[in-house]
């Protein structure tokens, strides 16, 4: 099983043979960009990294990264996880079928809907927060209805807050047209428009502008609509119920939060920004390094655990659709703030100054005899770094490395 995620990466200068305008992840669509497609396994360990130019879109990524995997890895059985946006229909068609790989991602809004009115969901979730269905739509495939009950609270508010905001505003609106200061329907319809598209509800509203008169109502029906989907997304997959079973497969999809993570990685910790390098060769090995890098990084975190803010005992929860609580082990070790061998606990930062101090000198001695025979000496560990040393090697000593 394998992850694939995109990302992008804003560049410095004009002269990079890969920069392109895209979309940007950065929030940055005023720079030229590169693209990066990153491929883990399913632990989030990384497995390999191509470099795509800017505006390249995310479905036509995978059909190279399925192209790696068939020719360089070598891989004959494969299940592909990605997000709606990376796996879609086309691409089930063009790549992953024909090459005999399994899939698993999720449908669109508009595809939920439509199943959404062809079956009656609320009745599904009585006992538990997912189910599995079938759907004519989709021969020989599976699906699983999932609800969060924290992402549907969380977007009914979203929802009802952006609604007062909205309904404020244009009640200034209506009182400046009652006033008689805003009389041009064109204007009128303009500045509600504007106010619409910018908190991006303009689907919630029915206005009626005419020439001195504003009135607004809401779409009561879509509201309604989208609000019964509040917190729901569907999965979609070709294994058979022997391969994976629902809660598995929900496990595996939620999973693509380890490529996420991992580009939080690259773009904080490992300064993979800004990108100086024009030529296209300087750029590719650029980001093989940083991939490299993480590799590092993502084994140091697994090992070095006991030391840090992080749960030592991996939770499968029995629900899958809801987060993981953190285990009891977790829960002492954060109100301690200490660690099993009684060392602070670190963030991984910290934890990289804590070695940074361990130094190897250079010593040259001053008398005339031994001034061309310098030696190296290592400076003496600290008791945390023999400790992060010791929790190091241990796989290594318990010859699992």
């Amino acid at each position: 099983m394998v992850l694939f995620d995109l990302t992008s990466s804003y560049l410095e200068g004009r002269q990079c043979e890969l920069a392109e305008y895209g979309y940007s992840r950065d929030h940055r669509p005023d720079r030229l960009q590169i693209e990066i497609g990153l491929l883990t396994d399913r632990e989030g360990r990384p497995l390999a990294v191509r470099v795509f130019p800017g505006n390249t879109g995310d479905p036509k990524t995978l059909s190279q990264q399925v192209e790696d995997l068939k020719n360089r890895f070598g891989l004959k059985s494969i299940i592909v996880v990605g997000d709606r946006g990376m796996i879609t229909q086309a691409r089930i068609d063009t790549d992953l079928k024909p090459n005999g790989y399994s899939w698993m991602t999720a449908l669109r809004h508009n595809t939920i809907r439509k199943l959404a009115q062809q079956n009656a969901w609320p009745t599904l979730f009585d006992d538990r927060h997912f189910a599995e269905i079938t759907s004519p739509d989709f021969p020989e495939e599976r699906l699983m209805v999932c609800r969060n009950p924290f992402l549907a609270e969380d977007q009914e508010r979203s929802r009802r807050e952006l609604l007062a905001v909205a309904e404020q505003r244009l009640e200034e609106i209506r009182q400046s047209v009652a006033e008689g200061s805003l009389c041009d329907c064109g204007k009128i319809g303009k500045l509600a428009d504007r106010i619409l598209h910018k908190l991006k509800i303009v689907r919630y509203f029915k206005l009626d502008v005419a020439q001195g008169r504003f009135s607004w109502s809401r779409h009561q029906e879509l509201i309604d609509e989208e609000t019964a989907l509040d917190g729901i997304y569907v999965l979609r997959t070709n294994l058979t119920t022997d391969q994976a079973e629902s809660a598995e497969t929900i496990r595996h999809y939620n999973s693509l939060s380890q490529v996420e993570r991992a580009f939080r990685h690259l773009k904080s910790s490992l300064d993979i920004r800004p990108i100086f390098h024009f030529r296209e060769d300087r750029i590719r090995a650029h980001v093989f390094l940083c991939m490299l890098a993480y590799r590092v990084e993502w084994e140091m975190r697994r090992r070095l655990k006991p030391l840090l803010f992080a749960d030592e005992i991996s939770q499968i929860p029995p629900d899958p659709v809801l987060p993981a609580k953190p285990s009891e082990h977790a829960k002492t070790k954060t109100g301690t703030r200490k660690s099993d061998s009684g060392f602070p606990l670190q963030s991984f930062r910290t934890l990289l100054a804590q070695l940074a101090i361990l130094t190897r000198n250079t010593v040259r001695a001053q008398w005339e005899a031994a001034k061309k025979h310098p030696f190296e000496m290592l400076s003496s560990m600290t008791p945390f770094q023999e400790e992060t040393f010791r929790l190091w090697m241990r796989e290594r000593w318990m010859g699992l490395d």
